[in-house]
């Protein structure tokens, strides 16, 4: 039980920051690093991401996350 509890929060954090780095985006401020982005999609956060960029509109044209998404939901549904 406490596995899923993690697991959701940790993807609720990365969808918060996809929203956060929208809204940085938008307001051309100092932005979060795709770099760190995409670590969090491949480390589990698959989910989260996905959810953010549909939701915010965000990164939608990049391909390379939606590969990493795809990666982090097949690894979290492996272990």
């Amino acid at each position: 039980m406490y596995h899923l509890w993690l697991f959701f929060f940790y993807n609720l954090f990365v969808f918060l920051l996809m929203g956060i780095d929208k809204y940085k985006a938008v307001y051309k401020k100092y932005r979060i690093s795709e770099k760190i982005l995409l670590l969090l999609f491949l480390f589990g956060g698959g989910i989260g991401g996905l959810s953010g960029m549909i939701m915010f509109h965000h990164k939608v044209r990049k391909w390379y996350f939606y590969l990493c998404a795809s990666i982090g939901v097949c690894t979290v549904f492996l272990l």
